[in-house]
């Protein structure tokens, strides 16, 4: 080191006090980071760099030497041992063909496109009369998807259904963007509705998005597949 003679004694003011938290790291210390991290696998790199007393990025630059990275905790369904092959019978059956873009109005629909169309039937038992599964044989021809129905759908499985992956969840960003005084300003749910609808390529990338869940689903054995997209 420059600041040091001969000796090995430091010259006076020729080291200017460094300010901050440390940066270079003893094994002793790295020791201390892994084994917190060891210790508490959840914990957070800024609570570690907290309890060694160096740098956030001195914490995140030894775990990445050591392929530790991390994570955000997600809550799952809980998928049962029939529910694997199901999920893997559904996405195979999804994946061939081609999809086609389907007009916001129905009418609307050259007829070829409309012999493409797949329709997602809920379970609910006002919608599982015989009356309704007969209309949806004579209109959708093992072409829907629901319990009673030619297609199954997988049971626990709402990484496999946009309406949850994707719709919901977006709905309710936009509809709670700023705050809901009172039950007429739910309203807002009309036009925020709209505004998803009337965005230009978004349902295009939803369907990108499904086959491609379809598809990390198939490789994952049926398994959870968040982690692969």
């Amino acid at each position: 080191m420059a600041g040091l003679c001969e000796g090995g004694n430091e010259h006076p003011g020729s080291l200017k006090a460094s300010k901050g938290r440390p940066r270079s790291t003893t094994p002793e210390v790295q020791e201390e980071i892994l084994e917190a991290v060891n210790m508490t696998p959840s914990i957070s790199t800024r609570r570690v760099a907290l309890q060694v007393m160096f740098s956030h990025t001195t914490v995140w630059r030894l775990l990445k030497e050591y392929q530790l990275c991390p994570y955000h905790l997600q809550r799952v369904q809980a998928l049962s041992p029939a529910d694997y092959p199901a999920r893997v019978r559904f996405c195979v059956h999804k994946l061939p063909g081609k999809h086609h873009t389907v007009p916001h109005v129905l009418e609307d629909t050259p007829l070829i496109n409309r012999q493409h169309i797949h329709f997602l039937h809920d379970g609910a038992p006002a919608h599982f009369s015989r009356t309704a599964r007969r209309y949806l044989d004579r209109r959708f021809p093992e072409r829907w998807i629901g319990r009673g129905g030619q297609i199954a759908w997988p049971p626990r499985s709402p990484d496999l259904n946009p309406l949850d992956f994707y719709l919901w969840g977006h709905l309710k960003s936009l509809v709670y963007s700023s705050p809901v005084p009172d039950l007429e300003s739910l309203n807002r749910i009309v036009a925020c509705s709209e505004n998803i609808r009337d965005t230009p390529g978004v349902w295009d990338r939803v369907r990108r998005s499904m086959r491609h869940r379809c598809e990390v689903c198939i490789q994952a054995g049926g398994g959870h597949f968040e982690h692969l997209l």
